[in-house]
């Protein structure tokens, strides 16, 4: 996996968080004895990824601090936003530590138990630009719909209040980007993933991969109270 550059969203503030974790950075809210981060990172780790990108702005120094430059076989860089720039232009912003043809791009608030390396020898197959993993879901009104044509293109996304549905596709948190074609998309910063970017991809090979596996956002108390049963046997 050495043609690939790994990058997490780590700037959030996790304001929905404040009530039960005000002290840390959302990515560093701890689970089962471990920061929420590792276990991303272990997910890469297994990956054998050997490149990462940590996008951060609030809080950073308390993720440098832990991480610095290294974690296991991951060499960490940051990209630090001194304002919010949204899920687009933290990855915009850090486009010129990409050294790779392919960047794979997961939300730091999200964990999908996906296998990494089905995920990007299925990208290459397809001769994607850009894909995105998807999972089933029975709570489309909490996270909006994406809806596939036969060739597992996208064909269009549906955001939360616009399903009318209560099951289907959504959004996993985790993209693989060929960053030439990240060079070519115009946008303004600050500029969101999933509203200013994605559209633009439809009919230019963009891709859902979809997968089965468990998924949790820990973006509200409630569904943070729920990882520590979920991480238990992940690791």
């Amino acid at each position: 996996m050495n043609n690939i550059t790994s990058l997490i969203l780590s700037g959030g503030f996790g304001t929905r968080l404040k009530s039960v974790w005000s002290s840390a950075p959302k990515v560093m809210a701890t689970v089962n004895g471990d920061y929420f981060l590792s276990y991303l990172l272990n997910q890469l780790v297994h990956a054998n990824i050997n490149n990462l990108i940590l996008c951060v702005g609030y809080l950073s120094e308390q993720i440098e601090l832990v991480y610095k430059n290294k974690y296991q076989n991951l060499k960490i860089s940051y990209s630090n936003e001194s304002n919010p720039l949204g899920t687009g232009g933290a990855v915009f912003n850090a486009l010129p530590l990409i050294n790779s043809k392919y960047v794979l791009v997961m939300n730091g608030d999200s964990y999908c138990n996906v296998n990494i390396q089905n995920f990007y020898s299925w990208h290459i197959q397809k001769n994607a630009r850009a894909s995105i993993v998807l999972t089933h879901s029975k709570e489309i009104k909490r996270y909006g719909q994406i809806d596939l044509n036969q060739d597992e293109s996208i064909q269009a996304f549906y955001e939360k209040k616009q399903s009318k549905q209560s099951s289907g596709l959504i959004n996993a948190g985790i993209y693989i980007f060929n960053v030439d074609l990240l060079k070519e998309i115009s946008y303004k910063i600050p500029c969101s993933l999933e509203y200013d970017i994605f559209p633009k991809l439809i009919e230019n090979n963009f891709y859902g991969y979809q997968t089965q596996t468990d998924f949790i956002d820990i973006g509200t108390p409630e569904s943070y109270a729920q990882a520590k049963t979920f991480f238990q046997g992940i690791k």
